[in-house]
């Protein structure tokens, strides 16, 4: 009875782990790309390199500064910090009550 428990929570670890890693898979490409130009990521589409940042150089971390640059993203950060601030502080005191 112990041995087939073992085995169960082996397959289930394993099933676990490989779901886990299918659904990282958009994650890490949305992380390697947030680093490339345009161009690098259209090139890089349909081989395994999309998946690999480029290495560091001079401009590495330009999109994330034209970002912040460009646009109102700490206003954006603040509004959406402010939004799950008042969301979590309703649900702990409705939460609360219940």
């Amino acid at each position: 009875m112990k041995k087939s428990r073992k085995i169960w929570g082996i397959v289930l670890a394993a099933v676990m782990i490989i779901l886990s890693l299918f659904f990282l898979f958009p994650v890490v490409w949305m992380l390697a790309n947030s680093f490339k130009g345009d161009a690098a990521i259209t090139a890089d589409m349909n081989t395994v390199s999309a998946f690999i940042p480029p290495a560091p150089q001079k401009g590495f971390f330009d999109n994330y500064v034209s970002i912040i640059r460009d646009t109102s993203f700490l206003r954006y950060m603040v509004n959406t910090l402010f939004y799950a601030a008042v969301l979590i502080f309703l649900c702990i005191i409705l939460n609360c009550l219940a």
